[in-house]
């Protein structure tokens, strides 16, 4: 592609507990990105290609691909194209949101599980072909030949796929594993995957803080360490019962229920091994996850995935017959889709929680791995040491925010966009706004920003909410934290908006929904005085002007110091609060609009008259906010100006009489 584009580094959002974006890219070879706002000025220069080995492999993949997307029937043509090559994005969101509900979404992805299956899928093809030469099996190893078949194998449909590095990863675990078959090395299973993990780190060294390569090993692991120890209890406790009077036969209904419960036991141990990873990093838990997994993996990893396989080959050489097996496919996935749905809505239990310490996790791991060491002493003593540290950290965490005589103002890093965090000194809570980006956008402010910071600070449930205005970039993340952290009150402008989402989150939410008015427009909260001014506004909103303009101010007051709140208001909104005789005196004024000039007037400021000025605007914004007018304007009143876009997350502190601000980024 040919585009004309502005390159510079990634940032991450600059507040407690966000997702580390730049170390993510950069686990991915990314360190520079760029963009474009009109896709009218890509253009396409596929057709100058070389034609080299990646053209050829690129045109297969398009192949394949293409006669799947024709030939399907339903939407599950899209999972089958996943499984193969990982195309996620055409699967629906509902389908997503399945998945990740019920703990299965790395069913989706092409990691260890789909080259494992694969794996043992060319082993056993390549060996029952290789036997039907008698010349074949008298002259080779043909269980080495068969290991060399599938490690090449491997290695094409890496290539076929895209090189992804959950793909890479898997190849080399597998590779080492079988490169240590055919140069007859002693075989570790353990010391196999250290050194798998140690030439994935070579190749990529940023891999040492992705999810997805600490949940791969933390899997292996977990199946490596445990499932001989767990295999043993069972053979023990199950041969014991069929040794008695009433089980003499060893080959009993009893004995043979050993593999499913041995395979339920591993699941819950491989999900207990990766819980601390997913808490940290998902703030996710699913307790019916290894049950349902224990479920849906043996219908996708014995049937589905090598059936996939075999279309693929099929669509190559006969494609009748590969859209008759894509036909049979597509109703499996969707009986295991419905399977899914069912476990979903009578057995799964899920939900979002707060982010743990690493002194919690590293005491969760000392206990598990205690437990399983039960029987010596010197692990009694150890597993109960850390079940008590553990329990009363988790007390101490959840006895909830504690109450004292300051309150806390925190002005998120939400990009081109805006939210808010008061904590009050009786610990109630309220945000003003969640952020968001524009309505094409898949990304979620409320879940992957804002909420990230409230669960960092182990905060379970906003008080109050206030909705200033229903812009994208203010009010989009507010769906997910209304949804998840049961506000008692969302406050909002009472204004006829003829808009969807604005519709749809009045209802979603409307035994929450309280209008601003003359009875509510000022309350007491832990001390602090919360006034609300705009709130009259009237007349349908029809382009964005109008939108802006019928924004809720908010003023807060606290220990004799007070902070406004303009959101996105312009000059015509401040002259009319100038003139309706409202005391606009601050100690600290958010600037509207992120530092337009079409907002805070020489008018505007001569009333507010703040000794700070927070500015929340986006990195590099495409809108190149805030305006220099605004800046000077500011700098001229010797105003100190603090800006989310320069020092991330800014925190405004009123204890006693006294305001203090600090930045993230010292």
């Amino acid at each position: 592609l040919v585009f004309r584009g502005k390159i510079s580094r990634p940032r991450n959002f600059l507040n407690p507990g966000a997702f580390d974006y730049v170390r993510y890219l950069n686990s991915k070879g990314i360190y520079a990105t760029s963009g474009i706002y009109r896709d009218k000025k890509i253009i396409s220069i596929e057709n100058w290609y070389k034609k080299g080995a990646f053209y050829y492999i690129h045109k297969l993949r398009r192949r394949v691909n293409d006669f799947i997307y024709s030939r399907g029937f339903s939407v599950n043509k899209h999972i089958v194209s996943a499984l193969l090559f990982g195309n996620s994005r055409q699967i629906n969101r509902y389908a997503h949101e399945l998945f990740l509900k019920t703990g299965t979404s790395h069913i989706l992805a092409i990691s260890g599980m789909h080259m494992g299956v694969i794996s043992l899928f060319i082993y056993f093809l390549s060996i029952f072909t290789l036997r039907m030469s008698e010349r074949l099996t008298l002259r080779f190893n043909i269980i080495k030949m068969s290991y060399l078949i599938t490690l090449i194998f491997l290695i094409l449909y890496s290539l076929l796929i895209g090189m992804r590095v959950s793909s890479v990863r898997a190849v080399i675990m597998i590779g080492v594993y079988i490169l240590s078959i055919l140069f007859d090395r002693a075989q570790s299973t353990l010391r196999t995957m250290f050194v798998a993990a140690f030439i994935i780190l070579l190749i990529y060294p940023a891999s040492l803080f992705d999810v997805s390569f600490m949940l791969s090993f933390s899997a292996v692991f977990a199946i490596l360490y445990f499932y001989q120890k767990l295999n043993l209890r069972f053979e023990n406790y199950f041969s014991g019962q069929a040794d008695k009077n009433y089980f003499k036969n060893r080959f009993t209904l009893i004995s043979l229920l050993k593999y499913p419960v041995l395979v339920l036991a591993l699941s819950i141990v491989i999900n207990l091994i990766i819980l601390p990873i997913i808490l940290y990093n998902f703030n996710y838990i699913s307790l019916t996850s290894p049950l349902i997994n224990a479920i849906v993996i043996p219908i996708y990893s014995i049937f589905i995935i090598p059936v996939n396989f075999i279309i693929f080959v099929l669509s190559l050489l006969a494609p009748a017959a590969a859209a008759f097996t894509l036909h049979i496919n597509e109703y499996v996935i969707h009986i295991s889709y419905l399977l899914l749905k069912y476990l979903d809505k009578y057995v799964n239990y899920s939900a979002y929680t707060v982010t743990p310490s690493m002194i919690e996790i590293i005491l969760y791991y000392g206990l598990i791995f205690s437990l399983f060491a039960f029987r010596r002493n010197r692990y009694k003593f150890t597993a109960f040491a850390c079940a008590v540290l553990l329990a009363a950290s988790v007390f101490y965490n959840e006895l909830g925010v504690e109450k004292h005589m300051a309150l806390t103002v925190n002005f998120l890093d939400v990009s081109q966009g805006e939210s808010i965090y008061i904590q009050f000194p009786n610990g109630e809570n309220m945000l003003i706004d969640g952020g968001g980006f524009r309505n094409s956008s898949s990304f979620d402010t409320g879940k992957d920003v804002v909420a990230k910071f409230l669960w960092k600070k182990r905060i379970r449930r906003l008080n109050y909410i206030v909705s200033t205005h229903p812009h994208p970039d203010h009010f989009k993340g507010l769906f997910f934290l209304a949804e998840h952290f049961d506000p008692d009150d969302i406050f909002i402008g009472r204004y006829d908006y003829d808009n969807k989402a604005y519709k749809r989150f009045v209802n979603k939410f409307l035994d929450s929904v309280r209008y601003v008015n003359a009875t509510n427009q000022s309350m007491m909260i832990g001390g602090a005085i919360v006034k609300f001014f705009n709130y009259d506004y009237t007349g349908q909103l029809t382009n964005n002007k109008e939108v802006n303009r019928s924004a809720l101010v908010v003023m807060l007051e606290y220990g004799g110091r007070r902070i406004l709140f303009t959101s996105d208001i312009d000059t015509a909104v401040e002259d009319r609060l100038i003139g309706q005789g409202f005391d606009l005196k601050c100690d600290l004024l958010k600037v509207a609009h992120h530092g337009s000039k079409y907002s805070s007037s020489e008018r505007f400021l001569q009333a507010a008259d703040p000794d700070y000025a927070v500015i929340s605007a986006g990195y590099n914004n495409y809108f190149n906010l805030p305006s220099d007018v605004i800046l000077d304007r500011l700098t001229d009143r010797s105003i100190s100006i603090y800006r989310t876009d320069s020092g991330g997350m800014i925190t405004a502190r009123i204890a006693g009489k006294r305001i203090k601000l600090s930045t993230f980024i010292k």
